[in-house]
């Protein structure tokens, strides 16, 4: 338990005052049953307490302190409750570029503590949102999925927590795809290890990401997938309506143009997306392919925004609309891959049923 003037001390981000107590007690004998306490959970109690990136080094001192003292700073309610080493590092990936202290957290608890008390460490909603949605956390983020997918793979454990461990993989995985650029680097390498099933899929196309969705389809085709099976749409899309469809006709209805040039080219089928999709897709795309000549700078942004933009910073790097290409290359691009689309869109729209 931290004693309230500690606490308000750690509140008020008096770092050398936290940090020399701790270091003095530290510096007892082991015997010390002021020592004795820090040890047994006194540190972990602490960690718990800070909440702001301006604490940075009281936490990477209070940490690297742990790891060296072989201190328990995952046990207690605290821990049981949320509140945790790893969940404390989640204020610090913005200050942390090289994540030291996060990875400091989840070397201990690796350390500590059981699989199946990590699997649910791991899980806490917390941590995936936090550490999935941005780059910031790339170094933390590659060491968690490492460790998510050994423990899925480990055959000594019962079914129950493998099985937690690779779900764990997918939510972090689905949080990265989720971030789109801000979490590319995350997402890529997620999917380089091995998390790459449909639930990615259905992520990549209700998040537009046209970066995750090149690269998983590049990963099905490699291992002999096809893309015509159904699937249940991404649980968070709530403008779709809840039932199993085909990749391409979730793409189709979302009218992620990127995504359906992507599953085309690999070969998806299009009967597995009903001719009144495709009638619909091409009412909607028939303006702005017939009128793309006549339009203004404005109103092809508008075109490239709407069907084309996958929440990109800069709409040029993208697979579709590379970063290399001009503007008028890119609007020339855009006018070629509106016609192909409305072109595929009518033939399919008019076939028989």
């Amino acid at each position: 338990m931290v004693t309230q003037s500690f606490r308000q001390a750690i509140e008020s981000n008096m770092q050398r005052f936290v940090i020399g107590t701790v270091r003095r007690i530290l510096e007892l004998p082991e015997e010390d049953a002021d020592r004795k306490l820090l040890i047994s959970g006194g540190l972990g109690n602490i960690i718990s307490v800070i909440s702001s990136p301006d604490q940075f080094e009281m936490y990477r001192f209070l940490i690297n302190a742990a790891v060296a003292n072989d201190a328990q700073i995952f046990a207690g309610p605290a821990a049981l409750s949320g509140i945790n080493p790893l969940i404390s590092a989640l204020h610090f990936f913005q200050v942390d570029s090289t994540n030291e202290a996060s990875l400091a957290a989840l070397r201990a608890m690796e350390k500590e503590c059981s699989p199946t008390f990590m699997s649910y460490i791991l899980t806490l909603p917390t941590l995936p949102y936090v550490v999935g949605r941005s780059d910031a956390s790339h170094a933390f983020f590659k060491q968690h999925i490492q460790l998510m997918k050994r423990y899925a793979g480990e055959d000594k454990l019962v079914l129950g927590t493998r099985q937690q461990f690779q779900q764990g993989g997918h939510t972090l995985t689905e949080y990265a795809i989720q971030g789109l650029h801000h979490a590319r680097q995350n997402a890529a390498y997620a999917i380089e290890n091995g998390f790459s099933t449909w639930q990615e899929m259905t992520r990549a196309i209700h998040r537009l990401n046209v970066y995750s969705l090149d690269q998983l389809v590049n990963v099905w085709r490699k291992q002999g997938q096809t893309f015509d099976q159904v699937y249940p749409t991404d649980p968070r899309d709530v403008d779709i309506a809840r039932y199993n469809m085909s990749l391409l006709e979730y793409a189709v209805k979302k009218r992620f143009l990127s995504g359906i040039i992507i599953l085309l080219n690999a070969g998806a089928d299009v009967h597995t997306v009903g001719s009144w999709d495709w009638g619909a897709l091409a009412s909607d795309l028939e303006y702005s392919a017939d009128e793309w000549e006549h339009m203004d700078l404005g109103e092809r942004e508008e075109v490239i925004l709407a069907y084309f933009d996958d929440g990109l910073v800069d709409r040029k790097d993208s697979t579709i609309l590379p970063r290399t290409l001009d503007d008028q290359t890119i609007y020339e691009t855009v006018h070629h891959w509106l016609l192909v689309l409305l072109r595929v869109a009518t033939e399919n729209s008019s076939r028989d049923v």
